[in-house]
């Protein structure tokens, strides 16, 4: 089985919200975008070890986990990879936490993709 090559175009979204989580992939879907869902770190890894996007979307809280545990799996996954945290508990500790594990970017929820 080959992989498909890599674009700028597939991404990863974590997150633990089903409805928000389906409704974000629709609307980047709309946009050209190709995106994987995962609802907790152990699917969102085994979803990027297969075809490392280039980009992932991850919701800080994921029921009982944080989403800043999967920065650095990722990031290691792919050196270039976007990572963007995505929180609706917004606090400058938590943005400072998730820049220095290696995310580019910290955005409060709820993300929305204009039409």
């Amino acid at each position: 089985m080959t992989t498909p090559p890599l674009t700028a175009t597939h991404g990863l979204l974590v997150d633990d919200d089903d409805l928000y989580l389906r409704t974000l992939q629709r609307s980047l879907a709309r946009k050209g975008l190709e995106t994987m869902i995962a609802s907790d770190t152990a699917s969102a890894l085994v979803l990027a070890r297969q075809q490392p996007p280039a980009f992932a979307l991850i919701d800080l809280k994921l029921g009982p986990e944080s989403g800043l545990a999967l920065i650095q799996p990722l990031r290691a996954l792919r050196e270039d990879m976007r990572i963007l945290l995505v929180t609706g508990y917004a606090s400058i500790a938590t943005a400072v936490e998730a820049i220095k594990l290696g995310a580019d970017d910290y955005l409060p929820k709820p993300a929305t993709v204009p039409m």
